[in-house]
């Protein structure tokens, strides 16, 4: 009896352990963690953000489990913190990404995306620090 309940414990410690090595993969799989753009890059859940930071200009590009997003599917803002806080609406640019013209976002600040994916609702949110 003692020989039977053991084996059970080792098979459900190994399903627990495989099950979370198996459900780990996939996040890894998706977006990859590159910069495609030459901004900076944060990954929550399967949505993947790129943050491009230029002299006057600041873009957002949104992957979503692998798929880029059109500009015009999302709404978006930038919420800046640091010397200065304001925020700043993203309007649809051309292809897969939001943008905002005549802006420039200090060094060292910090940048909440706040991503609205129009079809569904759901808000998605990522942090970055401007280097």
């Amino acid at each position: 009896m003692h020989k039977r309940k053991f084996d059970l414990m080792g098979l459900a410690g190994f399903a627990l352990l495989s099950g979370s090595i198996l459900s780990a993969a996939p996040a890894l799989a998706h977006g990859g963690g590159k910069a495609e753009h030459g901004g900076q890059v944060q990954i929550v859940g399967e949505t993947t953000f790129e943050l491009v930071t230029k002299a006057d200009s600041v873009e957002l590009y949104v992957e979503d489990a692998g798929e880029d997003l059109a500009g015009d599917s999302m709404s978006a803002k930038l919420i800046v913190t640091g010397e200065k806080g304001f925020e700043v609406v993203l309007t649809a640019g051309s292809g897969d990404k939001v943008e905002a013209k005549n802006v420039t976002i200090p060094h060292g600040s910090k940048v909440t995306a706040v991503v609205t994916i129009k079809s569904s609702l759901a808000k998605v949110r990522a942090n970055f620090k401007i280097k």
